[in-house]
């Protein structure tokens, strides 16, 4: 079943790219071209700004959620074990940026189980928390789901994916099914309800942050020449990021959150547009995540003396 599921995800990370690329193709002559001026220098700072911002708020949910485990570890101490293990995640597998928080807080003295549990946490809470953006978003767009025939089967496409990545990762967590309960029953006295509902907004807020990020990625560096539905664009974000999170050794997501953006967005936005949004964001991403990196090495530092 293990092998089925790497394969399945590399399977999928190889059918994003190959639309991605098809869609590149496709859009060469048409695609959007940036408008490097001062205003899209700006737009790109606070781009990236935005992703740091919403990467720091999912570093302190995860902090919060394992000082249910490991009250002696600081939040402080959490979120600098993110921020210097999170650039690890574009690793093949992607699981190194998970070793590397649980190696960070075990050197503190938090038992390996509390670091486990609190990932297990962070993963249901987060997926929830994009699904609930998702369908937030798009609840004002439902009746127009059959208008156009290519929105409803790009739209089709988005749920036998999404839902295919869903039953691939149950099947994983029905493997180490026993395990999971384990360790969240060892801790279950630690974990406080307050604690998840707080790690939850902060989980949520992170998913609007990105949109928003998105957002102003798109009016900033391509200035589209129609409006952009606010709505629709933050809730073809959080189910990308959903997907993509949810693809088995996805580095990152890589090439599947891009992928399922351009399906769900592109019937609104226009493929085209859709796609520079989606590379923007992924940019701005990598650039974002750099930023946190540095900056948690060197607070780090400055702690440790």
């Amino acid at each position: 079943m293990r092998r089925v599921i790497r394969l399945a995800g590399r399977a999928a990370v190889a059918v994003s790219l190959a639309f991605l690329a098809f869609a590149m193709i496709s859009s060469a002559r048409s695609f959007p071209s940036a408008e490097w001026g001062g205003d899209a220098i700006l737009s790109a700072l606070l781009g990236v700004a935005l992703v740091a911002l919403a990467m720091i708020g999912g570093a302190v949910g995860w902090a919060v959620l394992l000082r249910g485990g490991a009250p002696g570890v600081s939040l402080y101490e959490g979120v600098m074990a993110v921020g210097r293990s999170q650039v690890a995640k574009y690793l093949p597998g992607n699981v190194f940026h998970y070793v590397g928080r649980v190696a960070s807080v075990q050197r503190l003295g938090a038992p390996v189980s509390a670091a486990v549990a609190a990932l297990i946490g962070e993963a249901v809470l987060m997926v929830a928390a994009g699904m609930l953006v998702g369908l937030i978003g798009r609840s004002g767009d439902i009746g127009r789901l059959g208008e156009a025939g290519i929105d409803f089967r790009a739209r089709l496409a988005m749920v036998v994916v999404v839902g295919g990545i869903v039953v691939l990762v149950g099947g994983a967590f029905l493997l180490l099914s026993s395990r999971i309960r384990s360790v969240l029953t060892n801790l279950r006295a630690g974990f406080r309800w307050t604690d998840f509902v707080c790690a939850g907004l902060l989980y949520g807020a992170s998913q609007v942050l990105l949109g928003f990020a998105l957002l102003v990625l798109l009016h900033g560096l391509f200035e589209p020449t129609t409006g952009i539905p606010a709505g629709q664009t933050l809730s073809a974000s959080a189910i990308a990021w959903v997907a993509g999170f949810l693809t088995p050794g996805s580095p990152g997501g890589l090439g599947v959150r891009e992928a399922v953006f351009v399906a769900v967005a592109g019937p609104e936005l226009g493929r085209e547009l859709a796609l520079a949004g989606a590379l923007a964001l992924r940019l701005a991403t990598v650039t974002a995540d750099l930023v946190v990196f540095g900056l948690a090495m060197g607070l780090s530092r400055r702690y440790s003396a």
